[in-house]
């Protein structure tokens, strides 16, 4: 009898044990997973500024175009001879 109790309690502690480290594991899963997202989105942002960058240099480049035609004498859209 007493070494049906001491079985019993050998399994109730490998099932608290299992369920300890799965639950471990369900959090490390899942604290991987928000460190994932939260670098993607970092990506996603980064990736937003060089576009915004690269739209501004464009933008920059096309109004120093434009001043250099009114300079020449040149209006905005007219075809070069």
């Amino acid at each position: 009898m007493a070494l049906f109790a001491v079985a019993i309690v050998a399994d109730v502690v490998f099932v608290a044990a299992v369920a300890f480290l799965r639950s471990r594991a369900r959090s490390e899963r899942d604290r991987q997973r928000r460190q994932f997202e939260a670098a993607a989105a970092e990506a996603r942002r980064l990736a937003q500024d060089v576009l915004i960058v690269d739209a501004s240099i464009s933008e920059l480049c096309e109004l120093v175009i434009e001043q250099s035609l009114r300079e020449m004498g040149m209006e905005v859209g007219t075809e070069p001879v």
